[in-house]
């Protein structure tokens, strides 16, 4: 009975062991997929705009170009540049962000003025796309500015991205309780009902889900989640009837990191002769 108790045990922690080696290899996997995925978009995302700023400087050498044209090609050039750079921020911050990394620069943000800086980055294409900025003076909360302002690119530009020309877009924010509540909304086709579960998704695109944006990576709206839940918050999608809604709520309430780290010292040193008497 003993050797049988035994020889069942290992059989049970051999199966153990095995179906921990096949988690092991299961993530792996998953892991190699998403690596695949990510070098097949960048390959593939980011060769469009390198060989249109290629063409467009090659073009820029030769001489009879009238000036218009070379205004043309200039401000193509600029607008490929811009849309690299932000592809590239949206990479850095993803990556700090799932290793834990990024630290929050908490202070005391007014996210009108983070929404107004926001609707600069777009560019020309906010000449193609009405936006009202609709969010009241009293929505402040100790956020980090910066990805506030990062937070508003992306979703706006997701809105420009996937509306026809002169589709309105609204950024409206209103405080209830300790919460800001911000929306995004827009009168464009809206998003299918078996594409929305994805939204927030990274690599996902509009051909099997949403996309951010027209060449995107799918990294936008998977970074604008991950910065939303970074500070406590939450978001949310709803249809607009037509157009497309994003709902974010935010804590307004809290302290810097200055204060915080001043907290934690006067505790420390209040806890110095207890930890010295250990």
């Amino acid at each position: 009975m003993v050797l049988s108790l035994l020889g069942q045990a290992g059989l049970a922690l051999e199966n153990n062991e095995n179906a921990r080696l096949r988690e092991q290899e299961a993530l792996k996997a998953q892991q190699q997929g998403m690596k695949t995925s990510l070098l097949r978009s960048i390959s593939h995302d980011l060769r469009t705009p390198l060989t249109t700023i290629g063409a467009s400087a090659d073009l820029l050498t030769h001489p009879g170009l009238r000036e218009d044209q070379q205004r043309s090609l200039a401000a193509s050039i600029r607008q490929e540049s811009l849309w690299l750079r932000d592809t590239v921020e949206n990479l850095l911050s993803l990556t700090r962000l799932d290793e834990g990394a990024l630290h929050l620069n908490r202070q005391e943000v007014e996210l009108e003025e983070a929404a107004v800086q926001a609707l600069q980055h777009t560019g020309t294409r906010q000449t193609d796309h009405p936006v009202t900025i609709d969010i009241d003076p009293d929505c402040t909360g100790f956020l980090d500015g910066r990805l506030m302002v990062q937070l508003f690119v992306n979703l706006i530009g997701n809105a420009m991205a996937h509306t026809p020309a002169q589709t309105a877009i609204t950024v409206t924010g209103r405080k209830q309780g300790d919460q800001v509540v911000l929306e995004v909304a827009d009168d464009g086709p809206g998003i299918p009902k078996e594409v929305q579960e994805h939204l927030f998704e990274p690599f996902c695109r509009k051909s099997s889900t949403i996309a951010d944006s027209c060449r995107s990576m799918g990294l936008g709206l998977s970074l604008v989640h991950r910065i939303v839940e970074a500070h406590g918050g939450s978001i949310s999608y709803r249809d607009n009837a037509p157009g497309a809604c994003f709902c974010i709520k935010l804590p307004c309430t809290g302290e810097t990191d200055e204060a915080i780290d001043t907290e934690c010292r006067r505790r420390c040193a209040d806890d110095q002769p207890a930890a010295d008497g250990v």
